[in-house]
């Protein structure tokens, strides 16, 4: 029987990751982190607010005896500056890695990027640049097993809380060519069943992997 984290879960992704951590009959207990509550009742979940992503200490107590985190916390490039992406990509997950590898050194880690992130830092794209950067962070890591997930375009199973423009354009071409992203919903079943299963060290996971996961074809 599993503890499991969820950082961001008011986003569109760590909300589907909730979800499905709290339908899964091996998880006895998740432990939401955010920057504001995930509103959700279940006597399973402790939903704790996080002030500064910097400073975990307040909560460093609920992460101990994890067996999987699910590192959702993520910006959108566009409603956010340069510096702050960086803060909340890089500055922040450093921050949740050094404290896992000390409180849950035990824990599977996944986290999400997006297809074409580079590792190399040479993308004409900065933020794939950055995600890059993320990416050699967590398998660097010395947690004992390291995923993360790269989605092509993530469809919304549910309405956004804070809808984008992108997702009215993208909608009738997923309909039409689904095999070029997945449903959050079915990111959040793939995230959850890897970390909880899957036994390999680490991997990246590409979006095509990812829907086999999920059992979409």
């Amino acid at each position: 029987m599993a503890k499991v984290i969820v950082t961001g879960a008011t986003g569109l992704v760590g909300g589907a990751v909730l979800a499905r951590a709290l339908s899964h009959p091996a998880v006895t207990q998740v432990v939401a982190l955010g920057r504001r509550p995930a509103g959700i009742a279940d006597p399973r979940l402790s939903d704790l607010v996080v002030d500064d992503f910097l400073n975990l200490a307040p909560v460093e107590g609920a992460l101990e005896g994890a067996a999987l985190c699910c590192h959702c916390l993520a910006a959108y490039i566009q409603r956010t500056s340069r510096a702050e992406y960086r803060r909340i990509t890089i500055d922040y997950l450093a921050q949740f890695l050094s404290v896992l590898e000390r409180v849950a050194p035990e824990a599977a880690f996944v986290t999400f990027t997006t297809e074409g992130t580079r590792q190399d830092g040479r993308s004409w794209i900065h933020t794939l640049n950055v995600k890059g950067e993320a990416e050699r962070l967590v398998l660097g890591s010395r947690l004992p097993r390291r995923y993360v997930f790269r989605p092509g375009y993530i469809h919304p199973s549910q309405p956004r809380a804070r809808p984008v423009f992108y997702d009215l354009a993208m909608k009738p071409v997923f309909r039409l060519m689904p095999a070029i992203g997945i449903e959050s919903a079915d990111l959040g079943r793939a995230m959850i069943e890897t970390g909880l299963n899957d036994p390999r060290p680490q991997a990246v996971i590409e979006n095509r992997e990812i829907r086999a996961i999920a059992g979409v074809s």
